[in-house]
């Protein structure tokens, strides 16, 4: 595919994406994985060709770990080492920029997000995008990335100003129901004065 223009990424699902890797994560969905991202107008008939290129020329293993994977009852995958002569059944996906986000954030890129809609975005799937690794970039993924990463940073921040706002209320309450209580000792002392004072 010498003409092809692409992004090559490994985000989205998965503990490795935000380095949440044990041994244990390693049982299912893990292992040697890719996302490439082409341009809409590619899609079409390019998508199953990379697809098939990739399970007949990739290599059965990557630094020790298998290539290939196949389904556990629970939807999950387990690693798999094809027979010699099999193709390879890889877990290298093929998509366009907008569709990923549609189906992993819901919404469109090319609509402008209000920082009020920045919220309803789970902070988990915001990292998992913008702290995965890019490998290469030839349509323009990390722009989309930079976007989400602003986005993230207009989370932390109202979420930190909602707890100071949160926090000085708290204190406020204190306070005020702190000066009730002074008044009303001061107002019982007085009358106790007074009372001494008329005997």
């Amino acid at each position: 595919f010498p003409n092809l223009h692409y992004s090559a990424a490994r985000i989205g699902s998965g503990s490795e994406v935000l380095g949440f890797d044990t041994e244990m994560s390693m049982d299912h969905d893990w292992g040697p994985r890719l996302l490439l991202f082409i341009e809409e107008q590619d899609l079409p008939g390019t998508a199953e060709a990379i697809r098939e290129t990739l399970s007949r020329n990739l290599p059965p293993t990557y630094r020790g770990f298998p290539t290939g994977y196949v389904p556990n009852e629970d939807g999950t995958l387990t690693f798999a080492v094809p027979n010699a002569g099999e193709t390879i059944d890889h877990h290298a996906g093929t998509n366009t920029v907008p569709a990923f986000f549609n189906a992993y954030l819901d919404f469109d890129i090319h609509q402008e997000i209000t920082n009020a809609e920045w919220l309803t975005f789970p902070e988990q799937k915001l990292r998992a995008i913008t702290s995965g690794v890019l490998y290469h970039d030839g349509i323009g993924l990390q722009d989309v990335r930079d976007r989400e990463d602003r986005g993230v940073r207009v989370r932390v921040r109202r979420q930190f100003v909602a707890k100071e706002v949160r926090g000085k209320a708290e204190r406020g309450d204190k306070i005020e129901e702190e000066s009730r209580r002074t008044s009303k000792r001061q107002q019982i002392n007085r009358e106790n004065q007074i009372a001494k004072m008329k005997r």
